[in-house]
């Protein structure tokens, strides 16, 4: 349903949305063509896969608009009723034969008529006008977006790195000495140089002016000694035509400051730096980053994991999709850990040890801080006798960093998620060949699961194992599938919110009613295809690859997940400023028009995604 208008519909068109969107000569002559009409009940205003002769902007009564299920017969059908004050007929006029419902009076009904043809040229005229009639979720989302964004930090969630200032690459021979190189950055006002033939005639290498500094200054290395052999050789670049928030992202998760840009297989054209990327970017983001890597104690630790809300705060304020804003805390929060680890840890037991967060950090998915799903992977015969009292350390280090415990106990503290390689590859088995009420929990979380300390081969080996041995018992995805179904979609018949009573009265839960079952169905699908991403929006792109949805079904599932999760993260933001506990509760009343709207198309998609589940893996036959 376009979003409706909230004031009187017998008000000029100029004062109704979306009709103040018009050019004045347009909306004059949708005004001057109106006329107030009258419908009994059980009048049909279209068939469905027609076109409604005109658009219908209720006064009083309801219309019922009927979608026919998937064998063309209104048994299995999705159903809407528009009451006063919405607008009917303007989305149906401009579906495709196919997506047009049954138009039908409910009750009798006064409306204000905009003649079809006239509702037609408006929308040509005004593609403004014509996205608030979308039938997509990508559309409608994508001008709510366009309506509440911050434009400043619009422009740099769209802007190119070639868009920012690149630095022109220096380049130098490998045998070049490093007082040469001194001379050759002061000389270009550069802060750094590629170096060529590192190894072999064709790679490159990059020194900065901090490399040079520790070599002469803390190495000792003499000013003749040549630059090649403290270049660094694995360089991370991206294309000219990438985003600036992905260079953001790429500096975060390696924890540098520059990026080389250049096309897949060509030469380097520029150096991107970070204090030039940040001249786009106010949420100081680097400052948390710099905070973590420059921590020499809890303390330092501390200060970095507040600023996190903070900076999670200004990036939703500034209209960032909550889908950028997980991957960005999550990348944080995996940096924050992995210092904690080096803290605590001796540096050469990371060749023994893996740590891995699972469920929503593991997912990337995670916004505010929430329970602790950590685990420890050993390689096989490695048990110091220290492990589990700085195990037990890093527990609390992270309730102190304001991490609450996992009240099913899965945290490093936690013996039974430390396990050594061969023992976490056994209670797979037994999981798999035995499945008790555990199982769910146990495989779904692995499956989530990404490295964010040690040795990574430790958990690639245990998911190979996972992916294999889920192979060999087809009957267990069926298993996994049906706590899809466990919790319903709080959408009614006619696409009005289910609300809770009691403590939680006329609200609805998000997780429980749509994320939790999006999330968990594309989980058990994905599983089911071999995919090996964690993200859920990954998993989407990887499963339309793979053919299970098409290019629109996968569009509508990545948008319905990103307004549920903004919709729950701006909830809880609210709930923080107003001094209390954050929950996945929020109040459909509080929302606008357009994203009650919204509300209900993720819904639907939702309810979809479980039928698809549901004739997927034959749960029907299941007892």
């Amino acid at each position: 349903m376009p979003h409706p208008p909230p004031q009187d519909p017998l008000l000029p068109l100029e004062r109704l949305p979306p009709f103040d969107l018009l050019p004045k000569a347009r909306r004059d002559a949708l005004e001057a063509a109106s006329d107030i009409v009258y419908f009994p009940a059980g009048h049909r205003l279209s068939e469905a896969g027609a076109a409604p002769d005109a658009v219908y902007l209720i006064i009083k009564g309801r219309i019922l608009a009927r979608w026919p299920g998937p064998d063309g017969d209104f048994e299995d059908s999705i159903s809407e009723l528009l009451g006063p004050g919405a607008l009917a007929g303007g989305r149906e006029r401009l579906a495709s034969p196919a997506e047009r419902p049954h138009l039908e009076v409910q009750e009798e009904c006064l409306a204000r008529l905009l003649p079809g043809e006239l509702f037609d040229r408006a929308c040509a005229e005004s593609p403004a006008f014509r996205t608030f009639f979308a039938s997509d979720l990508v559309a409608k989302r994508h001008a709510m977006h366009e309506r509440e964004s911050n434009r400043e930090l619009a422009s740099f969630m769209m802007a190119r790195i070639k868009e920012a200032y690149l630095h022109p690459p220096v380049r130098v021979p490998a045998e070049t000495t490093l007082r040469q190189t001194a001379r050759i950055l002061r000389e270009h006002k550069a802060t750094s140089v590629l170096v060529e033939g590192v190894a072999n005639a064709e790679q490159l290498g990059l020194v900065t002016a901090s490399d040079l500094i520790d070599a002469l200054a803390i190495e000792e290395r003499g000013p003749h000694s040549p630059v090649g052999a403290i270049a660094t050789r694995e360089l991370i670049g991206l294309p000219p035509d990438d985003s600036l928030f992905n260079a953001l992202l790429l500096m975060t998760r390696h924890g540098i400051s520059r990026v080389i840009v250049r096309e897949p297989g060509q030469a380097p054209t520029g150096i991107l730096e970070q204090k030039d990327l940040l001249s786009y970017f106010s949420s100081h983001s680097h400052l948390v980053v710099v905070q973590i890597e420059r921590a020499t104690g809890l303390e330092d630790l501390e200060q970095a994991s507040l600023s996190l809300l903070p900076l999670l705060q200004s990036l939703n304020a500034k209209g960032v999709r909550a889908r950028y804003i997980a991957r960005l805390v999550s990348e944080l929060n995996r940096k924050l850990m992995a210092r904690l680890m080096d803290m605590l840890f001796p540096a050469d037991w990371k060749a023994h040890l893996c740590l891995m967060v699972m469920g929503s950090e593991g997912r990337g998915e995670q916004l505010l801080r929430t329970d602790q799903d950590n685990g420890l992977i050993r390689a096989d015969g490695f048990a110091p006798p220290e492990l589990d009292s700085l195990a037990q350390a890093f527990t609390q280090a992270l309730l102190r960093l304001g991490y609450p415990p996992c009240p099913g106990g899965i945290m490093l503290s936690n013996p039974a998620w430390r396990l050594e390689l061969s023992d976490w590859k056994h209670e797979l088995r037994r999981h798999i060949d035995h499945p008790d009420a555990d199982t769910p929990l146990r495989l779904s979380i692995l499956y989530d699961a990404q490295p964010v300390w040690g040795n990574a081969e430790l958990l690639h080996e245990a998911r190979r194992e996972l992916s294999e041995a889920v192979r060999n018992q087809p009957l267990l995805l069926p298993h996994l599938a049906r706590s899809v179904l466990a919790f319903d979609t709080p959408l009614g018949l006619f696409s009005h919110f289910v609300v809770e009573k009691g403590s939680h009265r006329d609200q609805l839960d998000l997780k429980k009613g749509g994320l939790f079952a999006l999330m968990h169905g594309i989980r058990v699908l994905a599983f089911d295809a071999g995919v090996q991403d964690t993200g859920t929006l990954d998993r989407i792109r990887a499963l339309q690859a793979r053919g299970l949805f098409n290019e629109r079904q996968a569009d509508d599932l990545c948008e319905a997940f990103d307004f549920l999760t903004g919709l729950r993260l701006r909830g809880m933001l609210r709930q923080i400023q107003n001094g209390e506990e954050p929950d996945n509760y929020i109040d459909p009343r509080r929302l606008n028009s357009l994203e009650q709207d919204l509300l209900r198309d993720a819904l639907r998609q939702v309810d979809q995604l479980k039928k698809l589940v549901a004739h997927h893996f034959h749960l029907h036959r299941m007892t």
